[in-house]
């Protein structure tokens, strides 16, 4: 049975009972996160002796409630920015909340090393995820999901049940080159054209009985995505009527330009760079994230390729300004208002890919992709 949504989280938070909620919420939180951090420098012999049959240093236990109270404090900043929702709370809680999401990533990490272990599983077994196609549906829009740098299509595997809950058939997803996508010569263009996607998309027409497809991708794979979107169709045989971006560096990403800046040689950092990282850096040495963007904004524009963007103000890979087609304050107003830009204040680069925040709104434009495909066959 396919999962009804509810009220977008993002959205909720806006509603007349939530703000008064979620302040109340953070305020107990702020006044737990004062009570620790206050026990735990001025009197710490007066919770000792609570804390004796733990058999816990005095060092240990505060750190501890040092750690709880920043934690009590990062948890109010996130829920006064949502009820609050303006520029200045924003502003006031963007430290607390980038720490939180850093946090959330670094807990994610574990996991990654088991993704990797189910893939090789996979691998040795001569399988991958879109083997059974015993539930594919005939006519329905197929998405493609196209995972980020340095990883392999099973960081997809959360979404893949989320949308497969939601009721979606046709889901797939691929490698672009063996496990770990690492090349150092491998790019945007060499991945778009690569030989794996080939016959996925061959495989998504035969099984499916249609060349439109819906590209999903998460960082590099959004820049990949509108590769295939702006360049490749005829190669593939499809046509790409929606690409949805997740924390892609549209407007090129930050950290590979500080890391060349606070080098010793900023010319030796860049030449030394793989080359898809270059196609990332807001520099753009290679001259070709800025062309794709331009088409993208163009294609959008005439609705020939509709594009969605998903982006944070925490994501400290790909901040909210890099992971968007807008250029300007007002752009991003706008393709927030229309539905094609999701912003969301508390998610981290990788936590963003699993937030059921990010996978709702996914479910959505999926869903109005198939309305819109419908329309068209009528």
């Amino acid at each position: 049975m396919a999962l009804n949504p509810p009220i977008g989280i993002e959205n909720a938070f806006l509603a007349s009972n939530y703000p008064k909620f979620f302040l109340a919420a953070m305020a107990s939180t702020a006044v737990v996160a004062i009570v620790l951090t206050a026990l735990a420098i001025t009197k710490p012999s007066s919770i000792q002796p609570l804390l004796k049959p733990l058999h816990l240093s005095q060092r240990k236990w505060q750190i501890g409630f040092l750690a709880g109270g920043a934690t009590a404090l990062a948890i109010s900043a996130l829920l006064w920015n949502n009820a609050a929702r303006n520029r200045r709370v924003d502003y006031l809680t963007l430290l607390p909340r980038l720490v939180l999401t850093i946090a959330v990533d670094l807990v994610l990490l574990p996991g990654a090393l088991i993704l990797l272990l189910i893939a090789l599983y996979k691998k040795c077994r001569g399988t991958d995820f879109d083997s059974d196609s015993s539930g594919r549906v005939i006519g329905e829009p197929a998405i493609l999901l196209l995972h980020g740098s340095g990883f392999n299509e099973t960081e997809w595997l959360v979404a893949r049940a989320f949308l497969a809950a939601c009721g979606h058939k046709n889901i797939y997803s691929v490698n672009y080159a063996g496990l770990v996508s690492n090349e150092h010569a491998d790019g945007v263009v060499k991945y778009a054209r690569s030989a794996a996607i080939r016959a996925k998309m061959a495989q998504i027409i035969e099984e499916t009985g249609q060349h439109r497809v819906v590209i999903a991708g998460h960082s590099l794979g959004g820049l990949v995505a509108a590769q295939i979107a702006e360049n490749e169709e005829n190669l593939h045989h499809i046509d790409v009527s929606d690409v949805i971006t997740i924390a892609s560096p549209l407007q090129g990403t930050p950290m590979i330009d500080l890391a060349w800046n606070l080098s010793r040689n900023r010319e030796a950092a860049m030449a030394a760079e793989t080359l898809r990282h270059r196609q990332m850096s807001q520099a753009d040495p290679e001259r070709f994230r800025k062309p794709l963007v331009e088409a993208m904004i163009e294609s959008d524009r005439t609705e020939q390729t509709r594009y969605y963007t998903i982006s944070s103000t925490t994501d400290y890979a790909v901040p909210l300004y890099s992971g968007t087609l807008a250029r300007t304050q007002q752009e991003l107003e706008a393709r927030h208002q229309s539905g094609r830009q999701l912003i969301c204040n508390s998610l981290g680069h990788y936590g963003i890919v699993v937030s059921p925040i990010a996978l709702w709104q996914l479910h959505r434009w999926l869903t109005e992709a198939t309305a819109q495909r419908q329309q068209h066959r009528l």
